[in-house]
């Protein structure tokens, strides 16, 4: 899967942890559950100020008249329309350490309902203690200072209505801000849709039980990661009632138990023993699933299971090795080590774009800790019995086709041998037929050579597209444009390309990155094809298309410590005619936070 995990998600998410398990004691106090219905009509609005003296529990009561602005604390069972949680500017909550409660915030009052809720989310705000209902204005997260800190949320909520949630960090490293939920959410039959941007942290280590789950990226048009990324903690979601869980154009990653889950443009990466646990499981062709082999043997690896049905509409899948816990050596994996990724007691159909049935072998990634060596791994599908599985077997399968395309290499030889005696006797025989032997030669040849350059122009151009000519084109005249030279390559070898289709018609082709190989001992270095990616761009509209840098590809870029020169071609084959334009670029790896390198 060509989007990995980045380090700086693993040192957030143990530092939100860290700070959850600190705080999460406020939140088990033995409190009563009494919940009551919004009603708006006579609501009033509440501003958090944390100006009660202390940081003991009772001083952060929200009984306390101190803690809010203007004096006023809610009553029991009263309805709130707006709940604002905000940054804190007074001296006594900037001191280091602070003096009155401020960001500590514990519920002691029972049966709150509140409309909305507005959250700063870059400040370790801690909302711990009764349950409150929320209403259909939903939950806000968005920082109003750049910090690198996060929100916790230790009160469970019961939705009344429907509701969309939003959060949103700082955007200056990912997960810089975010929010961490500790206590359950419910609302049977509700809907929930949670949006992250600027690469926001969700972390979810309790169960969500609602109606159909949807999170979401805000930008359609760019990495999941770099919206936000989603840690299953442990946390389940929607899997007692198995309804919906979309992922949609964000990063998630952990373990847990989900209802019916399906992805669009999204990365989920199984972590730990546990794994994901789904209902049922639909992939897209534009997202991705990684796996994580932390120990030896078969128990080593995450796994996704499913008591239903898993499509896999050519995604992407990615193996990744790493140390069990930091410190700890990587495990090695031994030639002929069966690992099943993906398994379910429902159907199992289709198959993983980078790894077709019966296709090559695919690398296996390693996390920064491993020592580097060069291993693959076989993808095999099973389709019968009460289990069906995605399973991997390390390097043995590579072994065994070599030895087989050795073999056959061997009888073609020997079938040629025999082919030229028995020419030669024809030849001996009779000048007559030494002459249609000639021919018959010349025509296999020239048979061959056809077969070579179709097979070459297949390489070249898409594969549903036979080019009876190509010119090579000012890429304005063609009526497309480049955005740039400069091309972001993101950790597993994912380059983005800027496309603009200025004509007035869908603009359609192949593009192809080439660049110069490592020089051997006195041979010249040669030229490359590094990857390739088709493209379809309706009329007037920009798109980034997809280039994944194959094997030769990353190894030049890493070769080059991040920042390789390569040649884009660029094969416009609709509306006619048929054009080709070539442009130098420069690709340059994506740093671990997100940030190209200068």
């Amino acid at each position: 899967m060509p989007e990995p995990r980045p380090e700086a998600i693993r040192t957030v998410s143990r530092r939100f942890v860290a700070l959850l398990a600190s705080l999460g004691v406020l939140a088990i106090l033995g409190l009563s559950l009494v919940l009551a219905p919004i009603e708006s009509a006579n609501a009033a609005s509440f501003t958090w100020a944390g100006g009660s003296t202390g940081r003991t529990e009772s001083a952060a009561h929200w009984s306390t008249g101190a803690n809010w602005v203007g004096s006023t604390a809610q009553t029991t069972s009263q309805a709130i329309k707006t709940l604002t949680i905000p940054r804190l500017t007074n001296s006594e909550c900037t001191s280091e350490p602070p003096i009155n409660t401020c960001y500590l915030t514990l519920n002691d009052i029972a049966g709150l309902s509140v409309e909305s809720i507005h959250l700063d989310d870059a400040d370790d705000y801690l909302l711990a203690g009764e349950p409150i209902t929320l209403g259909s204005g939903g939950l806000t997260a968005t920082p109003e200072a750049s910090h690198e800190a996060g929100a916790f949320l230790e009160m469970p909520l019961t939705l009344s209505a429907s509701q969309n949630w939003s959060i949103t960090s700082g955007g200056g490293t990912l997960e810089e801000n975010g929010l961490a939920i500790g206590e359950p959410i419910t609302g049977t039959g509700k809907s929930l849709t949670i949006e992250l941007s600027k690469e926001a942290a969700l972390l979810l280590a309790s169960n969500v039980e609602v109606g159909s789950l949807a999170i979401d990226g805000a930008n359609a048009g760019q990495a999941g990661i770099f919206n936000g990324v989603v840690d299953l903690l442990g946390g389940d979601l929607n899997a007692s009632n198995d309804q919906p869980v979309e992922l949609n154009h964000i990063f998630a990653i952990g373990s847990g138990s989900l209802g019916a889950l399906s992805m669009h443009a999204g990365v989920l990466v199984a972590a730990g023993a546990k794994g994901i646990e789904a209902a049922s499981v639909r992939l897209d062709s534009s997202s991705r699933l990684g796996f994580e082999i932390s120990g030896s043997g078969t128990a080593g690896n995450s796994e996704l299971k499913a008591h239903g049905p898993i499509e896999l509409q050519g995604g992407e899948f990615e193996v990744t090795v790493r140390p069990a816990k930091k410190g700890q050596p990587c495990p090695v994996l031994s030639p002929g080590q069966q690992y099943t990724f993906v398994s379910t007691t429902g159907t199992l159909s289709g198959s993983f774009a980078n790894a077709p049935e019966g296709g090559p072998e695919i690398p296996i990634e390693l996390a920064e800790a491993c020592k580097k060596v060069s291993q693959t791994m076989q993808i095999t599908y099973s389709r019968s019995g009460g289990t069906e599985t995605v399973t991997g077997t390390v390097e043995e399968a590579r072994v065994k086709r070599e030895a087989k395309e050795q073999q056959e290499a061997k009888e073609r030889q020997e079938a040629r041998e025999k082919q030229e005696q028995e020419a030669e006797t024809i030849r001996k025989g009779s000048a007559e037929l030494k002459v249609i032997a000639e021919r018959q030669a010349r025509e296999r040849e020239e048979q061959a050579a056809a077969e070579k350059r179709s097979r070459e122009e297949a390489e070249r151009l898409p594969a549903s597209a036979t080019v009876t000519g190509t010119t090579q084109t000012p890429l304005s005249e063609s009526g497309m444009s480049l955005d740039g030279s400069t091309i972001t390559v993101q950790g597993l070898g994912a380059a983005g390309v800027k496309l603009t289709c200025t004509g007035t018609g869908m603009c359609g082709g192949k593009l192809t990155l080439t660049a110069k190989g490592t020089a051997k001992k006195g041979k010249k270095a040669k030229t490359e094809v590094i990857g390739t990616a088709s493209f379809s761009i309706p009329a007037g509209k920009t798109v980034t298309i997809k280039l994944t840098l194959n094997t030769a590809g990353k190894a030049l870029l890493g070769a080059d410590h991040g920042r390789l020169g390569a040649t884009l071609s660029i094969v416009k084959s609709s509306p006619a005619p048929w054009q080709t334009h070539t442009d130098s670029v420069h690709l340059v790896q994506q740093k671990a936070h997100g940030k190209a390198k200068k």
